[in-house]
């Protein structure tokens, strides 16, 4: 079993300092590349009791890992000794994640002396100094059992560590010139390493899908500030709420802003998405229905009550019918339709606009006999090919 070892004990360097980023404090980023790292537990190291030790258990029991707090040296030595290995944090280390999730046996990371002491790594030989993470055996913790409570369990570990032999890994010393690897980073260079970590999620963009693009985009920024905070799901709740409006509206027999808002619907919820793919190695998988198809079903039910008088079995078989072709084009159409069938707003806005005119229903149906013919010419294009 291999047990995550996170410090609070922070000797001289408050709590209050540690801002971090992505709505996660320096030590919920340890945390979070722990359970990357295939960490099956947390053991965090606190005298006391505080928000952030808080904010950690709850970051854990959102990913149903257990979590422990240990108050003395001697209980994080009985707690950690039955570990097959460890993977410990110091205390205000924001490691790369990519290095940590790649460490896969015990090792010490270092940085060149050299290039780390000056910025407050701790120098462990003549050429080297810890980089504030390592992966111990779980064994070297019977060695803290007889020392005193007010010792600096890291540390003190680290040089048990190095005593039984644990091998000394020399990390890429761009890490620390590129700000991917930091040691009490200040607000500067808290900001850099936010820039870094929205980039390291983001996806390629189209604007063949535009809704999809302007929600990556939005989804981005807003995961730096609520992606850990209780707001991360309000953007999937403002969809839910879009929908249910949407569908009075189309109620009252006014279809155009109804399907607007089916378009915004359809945004936010892959806005909620884009958070929730940011925020995931901390959380629980969503257990609620797919948006992407209550979004189809408010589209059809909105046709449905937008066909015209005298359409009888008409009225359900074309909506039905255009949801189905659009999900052929999103699962077997060439690229360029792939990617716009998957922007249910693209789809939305479109009816909307024929719904100015009163012809939402008729223009779905030429749209899904556009869709029809275009995916049979393309399959019959492969046909010759092959």
């Amino acid at each position: 079993m291999r047990l995550a070892l996170i410090s609070l004990d922070r000797q001289g360097w408050e709590a209050a300092e540690d801002k971090g980023f992505g709505g996660r404090s320096i030590a919920a980023q340890q945390l979070q590349m722990a359970l990357s790292a295939g960490c099956e537990r947390i053991l965090c190291f606190a005298r006391e009791d505080t928000d952030q030790l808080h904010e950690l258990k709850r970051q854990a029991d959102d990913a149903e890992i257990p979590f422990a707090q240990v108050r003395t040296v001697s209980a994080m030595c009985s707690e950690s000794a039955a570990a097959e290995t460890v993977l410990i944090f110091a205390n205000a280390v924001l490691p790369d994640a990519g290095a940590v999730e790649g460490l896969k046996s015990v090792g010490v990371l270092a940085f060149s002396a050299e290039n780390a002491v000056p910025l407050g790594y701790e120098r462990i030989d003549a050429s080297r100094a810890w980089a504030g993470v390592m992966l111990s055996p779980g064994a070297v913790a019977e060695g803290l059992a007889d020392l005193p409570d007010d010792i600096d369990p890291v540390a003190t570990w680290l040089r048990l560590a190095l005593q039984a032999g644990v091998d000394i890994v020399s990390l890429d010393p761009d890490l620390l010139q590129d700000g991917r690897w930091s040691l009490r980073p200040d607000a500067e260079a808290l900001t850099a390493r936010e820039r870094l970590w929205i980039a390291a999620h983001a996806k390629p963009v189209d604007f063949r899908a535009p809704g999809l693009a302007i929600a990556e985009k939005a989804g981005l920024r807003l995961a730096s500030d609520i992606a850990n905070s209780p707001y991360r799901n309000a953007p999937t709740l403002t969809a839910t709420a879009l929908l249910l409006c949407a569908l009075g509206l189309a109620a009252l027999a006014l279809p155009f802003p109804a399907l607007l808002l089916v378009g915004l619907a359809f945004v936010s919820s892959r806005i909620g998405r884009v958070i929730h793919r940011v925020a995931r190695p901390g959380m629980r998988k969503q257990r609620y229905l797919s948006l992407d198809h209550l979004t189809d079903l408010t589209i059809a039910v909105i046709l449905v009550l937008s066909a015209p008088q005298g359409a009888s079995w008409l009225g359900g078989f074309v909506p039905a019918v255009l949801i189905g072709m659009v999900h052929l084009a999103r699962t077997g159409g060439p690229m360029g339709l792939r990617i716009a069938a998957e922007d249910r707003s693209l789809l939305a806005v479109l009816l909307a606009g024929a719904a100015m005119f009163g012809t939402a229903f008729e223009v779905a149906a030429v749209l899904a006999l556009l869709l029809l013919v275009w995916l049979v010419v393309d399959r019959r294009e492969e046909n010759v090919a092959e």
